[in-house]
């Protein structure tokens, strides 16, 4: 995929979840791609869909992150969660990509019907983003404009702000902040 459609599907899983984030997780979303290019910068030969591509690498490196966020931040967390959908992107095309060093095939998802740089790609990421940012439309609006008073969304439920209000208990807190509908 090019690098619009992958930072497009990062902002659409991310912008639901954490609109600041959203900077971290596009470079992430990229970065697969661009480390292969660093990498030979320094004579590190690499093949294209090669190591950076790889899952394994990428999810130990999310756990790393993760665990890391607690004392570095979570801006990290999110630049490894931008490589992970890079790597599910990629796993849409005809090419598909490694799931560990020890692969001998590429992965495919849904038969990997996709072609880079086609129309069927943007049609996907940016429709995929369209209906993302119509359902979560104030939360992003919260994130650029804080001040503002915004409309009801039944699809996005600040929870963590209703129990920071004293309108829901922690017990509410725990048990609906993963709820979606």
């Amino acid at each position: 995929m090019k690098w619009a459609s992958h930072i497009a599907v990062a902002a659409a899983l991310t912008i639901p979840i954490n609109p600041a984030a959203l900077p971290f997780s596009a470079l992430g979303a990229t970065a697969p791609d661009w480390l292969e290019f660093v990498l030979k910068i320094f004579g590190i030969k690499v093949k294209h869909r090669g190591v950076t591509h790889q899952l394994l690498s990428i999810v130990i490196f999310f756990i790393l992150a993760l665990l890391l966020s607690v004392y570095i931040g979570t801006f990290l967390a999110w630049f490894a969660f931008g490589a992970l959908t890079h790597w599910f992107c990629d796993a849409l095309t005809v090419t598909g990509v490694p799931v560990s060093p020890f692969s001998q095939h590429n992965t495919t998802l849904f038969g990997g019907k996709i072609r880079t740089g086609e129309p069927k790609e943007y049609f996907i990421a940016f429709g995929f983003l369209a209906v993302v940012l119509m359902i979560f439309k104030p939360a992003t609006a919260d994130f650029v404009t804080p001040s503002r008073d915004l409309t009801f969304n039944q699809y996005f439920m600040n929870y963590q702000k209703l129990y920071n209000l004293k309108i829901i208990d922690e017990k509410e807190l725990k048990e609906l902040r993963w709820k979606f509908f």
